[in-house]
This record gives C-alpha cells, structure tokens and sequence, in this order.
C-alpha cells in the first residue's frame, strides 16, 4: 500500500479535526486503508493516555501480504499545535516486534524485519513525523508532516470503527510487501 509508513504518524487533534485520543477512550479503533466489503484494515491503532500524560500509539500493521507479516508497536506521541507527532527512531523500531505467518519471528527474522522497514521509512525515519486529521469517522485522509515540511505521499484513508462492526487486519495474500 502507498504510504503505509505514514501510518506510524497517525492521528491529530484540534479546532475541527478529529482526536484520536478522545475517541479510542470512546472504544473507538483506527482502521488504515479500510475495505469495507471485507471488513479488513491494513493497519489498526488505538491512543492510550499514560498515567504520566503521555500519549501511547498502540499499532499494528501488515508490512508484507507474503508472507504475511504485521508489526506490532507502541510509540510515543506528542500533541504539537493541532497534529500528534511522533518519532521513527532505533529505540521505538527496536521495541517493535513482528509476527510472520500467524507466529512470533525469530531475533533474525525481526532484525531482518527492523532493518526493512528503517530502510523504507527513509527520510521519515529520525525526523519527527506529524499528522491531521479533518472532522469525521469515515474514510478521512491523513494530512502529514515530516521535520515541519508538508510530506509528499499518498493519501491514507482512515476509519474510526468499533469492535462490533468486526473489522480485522487484512487476511494472507498473494502478493509483495506493501508499498
């Protein structure tokens, strides 16, 4: 999927926009590149307040259809102005971990993985990575930053869903990393 790594920037709040935050409380998930037919995400995440005030992003995300491989992250964010930004960063890649097939990769496997993934973020990785969202649940498109600079990537359609509408991770398939 086009700019799926933008997905690791998720989210914003403010005058208008959409706060991720406020919503996941409400049991609300986020639902990337959403398929409503097949009730499938290619990445699902949810905001959780720390007791310090910090704000935790909950990912996961199919980074390969085949072989099917989610990677599971929580990163850290910070609200700046309107948008919730965050860091890719060695210390938050290397707390990811990553199942491949339906099972835990080996240390190999996810180092591989790590590696992968560093490369494809190129410049979002070790610049702060910022996102908007305008008002709605449905089918928003994620505006992004990348070091203060507008970001040049495709759109990512995003829903809020609930977990009784039975939305999941995309299925295995056939096919090449996303993109």
């Amino acid at each position: 999927m086009a700019g799926l790594s933008v997905i690791l920037a998720f989210a914003a709040s403010g005058s208008g926009g959409v706060d991720p935050v406020s919503l996941s409380a409400k049991g609300y998930i986020e639902c990337a590149q959403p398929d409503e037919s097949s009730k499938t995400c290619e990445g699902m995440a949810t905001y959780v307040r720390q007791s310090d005030g910090s704000i935790m992003s909950v990912d996961q995300f199919v980074i390969s259809k085949q072989p099917q491989v989610v990677v599971h992250s929580r990163t850290k964010v910070t609200l700046r102005g309107q948008s919730m930004c965050h860091m890719n960063e060695d210390v938050a890649l290397a707390r990811a971990s990553f199942v491949i097939a339906g099972a835990a990769a080996t240390e190999e496997e996810a180092r591989s993985w790590r590696q992968w993934q560093k490369e494809r973020l190129g410049i979002m990785y070790e610049n702060e990575v910022c996102s908007s969202y305008p008002a709605g649940l449905k089918l928003v498109v994620v505006l992004t930053s990348i070091g203060g600079m507008p970001a040049v990537s495709d759109p990512i359609a995003i829903r809020w869903v609930r977990p009784d509408e039975g939305f999941k991770l995309v299925s295995e398939q056939a096919g090449e990393p996303l993109e």
